[in-house]
């Protein structure tokens, strides 16, 4: 795909009345969807129509996923197409903010608003969005397809990656694009 770069908070779109708050299957690596879109989402030569939201600070194609110990891309575990905002050992629990999602005729942004880090942490938040496109919106520009904005990121990783670290450390978050491919012998 066209991915645009990480920009500056600038760019970053608040939420606001227009988007809906996901409503996880758990608060701990946890996940929402299938979320239909009413455009084509072309990801590496794929076209998708839906897409999963996943706790841990990524969405992906085709199927839902748990993961939450964040590896480097490209991913060789048989994950499925991801894009990661800011993959990493997200916790909702404890008040730890919360995800959301607009969906537009040439867009969807998918936003961690004030997310803490396992286990329970609120002591530090992040705040990111992705942006999918059919390349046809003006927000993230004409021709890309893909934007990662970030408003305000204070922790990489939860305690189960970084123990005793107060959020950073171990197995850091992981931002970007990565499809798994199996390939024939």
């Amino acid at each position: 795909p066209n991915l645009a770069k990480s920009v500056n908070a600038g760019c970053f779109i608040p939420v606001d009345g227009t988007f809906t708050q996901v409503s996880f299957s758990s608060l701990d690596d946890g996940s929402a969807g299938p979320i239909s879109i009413p455009f084509t989402f072309c990801f590496y030569g794929v076209n998708y129509t839906s897409f999963f939201i996943n706790t841990n600070g990524n969405i992906t194609f085709g199927s839902s996923f748990t993961g939450y110990t964040p590896t480097g891309f490209p991913n060789t575990a048989s994950a499925p197409a991801m894009i990661a905002g800011g993959w990493a050992d997200v916790d909702f629990g404890g008040g730890g903010g919360n995800c959301y999602y607009r969906i537009d005729a040439n867009k969807a942004i998918i936003t961690w608003d004030g997310v803490g880090y396992y286990n329970d942490n609120t002591d530090k938040l992040n705040r990111f969005q992705i942006i999918i496109s059919n390349q046809n919106d003006p927000t993230i520009g004409i021709g890309d397809n893909v934007a990662l904005y970030y408003d305000d990121m204070q922790w990489t990783a939860g305690d189960l990656q970084s123990p005793n670290d107060d959020g950073f450390g171990g197995a850091g978050m992981t931002a970007g694009a990565d499809v798994y491919i199996v390939t024939g012998k």
